[in-house]
């Protein structure tokens, strides 16, 4: 509930569905219209004012409500008075006197649902509904668009002005009246006609029905219409318009992952794939070096059979009476594949494998 910190025990609320609707700070200059400039600045230090969302169609009650440590048996006001203002309309009355808490009362609670009129049983409310403002690029005469920015000034606020009253006398006609709200849910309007202001809904009135009329007193102004004990103002905006006003934060974007930049290319390849290349390689060439030491170790094992089988055979006379020798060679290459050089010749001898003096 909006409290008004100059007077401890006093509060408004709008509500809907019976419950508080929520409340934001209006944090702008508060600003009154008013053609002494000493009343003005009186009003702007007597004003709390909030902003609140209004949503098409839902009906709203203006709550009122009293308690310690303003109000008690001794409360320094005979009566507060309520003055509901909707859209600048005088919507209704309601009156708190000394006698609720001299007769042990301890808060008292008042709930305006809407605009009443007549009297007992012919007495009926109609309800007070949020009306959309829809706007159009009709171009109409000049005259025409500023009549209706006239009627649009005040749309989209609801204004509680408490004054201290005179006990006064019970009885009267019945406060309020249904003349200038909006006649439908919605109305269309020139654009140019709002001159900016950034307006979302007004204020539309249910069918009547019965009801049951409250106290009615006709009271006076101690201190005259100039001088409120305080006034509260609710400011209502569709949700959108109140996160274009910067009331409530706006839904952030649903955040994105970042793109990767792209991977520079060597060769016409990324690093992670050069990496696996060389990974490919390097296991080849481990596979490779192991199957040549098995190759080698074939080689040597060889040669070591044939070093111990090769050898010279014993001298053996040939069919002439001669010697005869036979040379026997290891004819495999040497470790590297490549044939050992023949040992050098003495003048004059020959070169033979098999040879017969």
């Amino acid at each position: 509930m909006a409290k008004f910190p100059l007077l401890p025990g006093l509060a408004a609320a709008i509500m809907i569905g019976g419950e508080l609707v929520l409340e934001h700070d209006d944090t702008d200059k508060i600003e009154v219209d008013h053609e002494d400039p000493s009343v003005a600045e009186y009003q702007v230090s007597r004003t709390k004012s909030v902003y609140i969302e209004a949503k098409t169609g839902e009906q709203f009650g203006v709550r009122l409500e009293v308690t310690g440590p303003l109000g008690h048996a001794k409360m320094v006001y005979t009566k507060l008075i309520f003055e509901v203002w909707v859209d600048g309309i005088a919507a209704g009355k309601a009156f708190c006197g000394r006698p609720f808490f001299k007769n042990g009362g301890v808060t008292w609670e008042y709930t305006m649902k809407g605009v009443t009129k007549g009297k007992g049983i012919k007495c009926k409310l109609m309800n007070f509904l949020f009306a959309k403002i829809e706007t159009n690029s009709d171009n109409s005469p000049m005259d025409a668009i500023k009549r209706q920015a006239q009627r649009l000034q005040k749309k989209g606020t609801i204004e509680i002005r408490v004054y201290n009253g005179d006990y006064g006398r019970k009885g009267g006609d019945t406060p309020g009246t249904s003349e200038g709200f909006f006649k439908r849910g919605s109305v269309n309007v020139p654009e140019k006609a709002l001159k900016g202001q950034a307006k979302s809904h007004g204020t539309s009135l249910s069918e009547a029905r019965k009801a049951k009329r409250g106290a009615v007193f006709r009271c006076k102004k101690k201190d005259g219409d100039d001088y409120p004990l305080a006034i509260f103002k609710f400011i209502y905006r569709s949700q959108e318009v109140l996160k274009q006003l910067l009331v409530i934060p706006r839904t952030p974007s649903p955040s994105r992952e970042p793109t990767p930049e792209p991977e520079e290319l060597i060769d016409g390849l990324t690093a992670a794939q050069h990496a696996q290349i060389q990974s490919l390689v390097r296991q080849f060439a481990s596979e490779n070096v192991s199957s040549a030491k098995k190759i080698k170790q074939e080689i040597v094992e060889i040669r070591g059979l044939a070093s111990r089988s090769g050898h010279a055979s014993k001298r053996s006379k040939g069919n002439n009476g001669n010697a005869e020798v036979v040379v026997i060679e290891d004819d495999s290459d040497d470790e590297d594949g490549i044939p050992a050089p023949a040992p050098a010749l003495a003048p004059g001898s020959q070169q033979a494998g098999l040879f017969v003096d």
